[in-house]
């Protein structure tokens, strides 16, 4: 999601659900407000380093990652797909 306010992160209820402990944004598309997410939520933003000359406010939460595959979380790692874009990752 491109947006996100107070109203949003109280509205959503995230911890409810389980919690947020990562975040993997999967191209430029989507960086505009990933550092909003990572602060509201105290997490990590995982961005390709491929990627990194299209991140246009660099922030401490992000973390360029490098190769082919990342493990972020137990059962849970990014693979660069290199999709339209050289860092273009999917979660798997």
């Amino acid at each position: 999601m491109g947006y996100l306010d107070d109203d949003l992160v109280t509205e959503i209820e995230i911890e409810k659900l389980g919690g947020i402990s990562a975040i993997a944004v999967s191209r430029p598309h989507f960086y505009g407000a990933m550092t909003e997410w990572g602060r509201a939520f105290d997490v990590p933003v995982y961005v390709h380093a491929a990627d990194r000359d299209w991140v246009g406010r660099p922030d401490p939460a992000i973390v360029y990652w490098t190769g082919d595959t990342y493990q972020i979380a137990p059962g849970m790692t990014l693979i660069n797909a290199g999709t339209h874009f050289a860092g273009g990752t999917v979660p798997h």
